[in-house]
């Protein structure tokens, strides 16, 4: 018993990636929006990444005219162009897509 257990630990030891001092990196949430499972994931994480971008004082044009699964594609294309980016946290790809596809600018406060 207590072999099998050790045996389970040791593999999933093994099986988690490096250690990252971010919750997500473009690693990560590139493969949560490779599959449908996780999409909702996905997708919420980006839409996250997106609020806070706006609630920091940047201004990407008019909101009304893009879906939140137009941010998302790209994100996910951001990340799948630029893989040598994706071991940077998660966070600054949105933040990089989103400035090159809308030419996000912070606003003077």
């Amino acid at each position: 018993m207590i072999g099998r257990l050790l045996a389970a630990l040791t593999a999933l030891a093994c099986s988690t990636s490096p250690a990252s001092p971010y919750f997500d990196t473009g690693n990560s949430l590139y493969e949560l929006c490779q599959s449908p499972r996780t999409y909702q994931v996905c997708l919420g994480t980006i839409i996250g990444h997106y609020d806070m971008l706006l609630a920091n004082g940047y201004d990407c044009g008019p909101d009304n005219q893009r879906t939140k699964q137009q941010i998302m594609d790209i994100v996910v294309k951001y990340l799948k162009d630029n893989p040598a980016e994706r071991s940077d946290v998660a966070a600054l790809a949105t933040y990089k897509a989103m400035t090159a596809a809308f030419a996000c600018k912070q606003l003077p406060k």
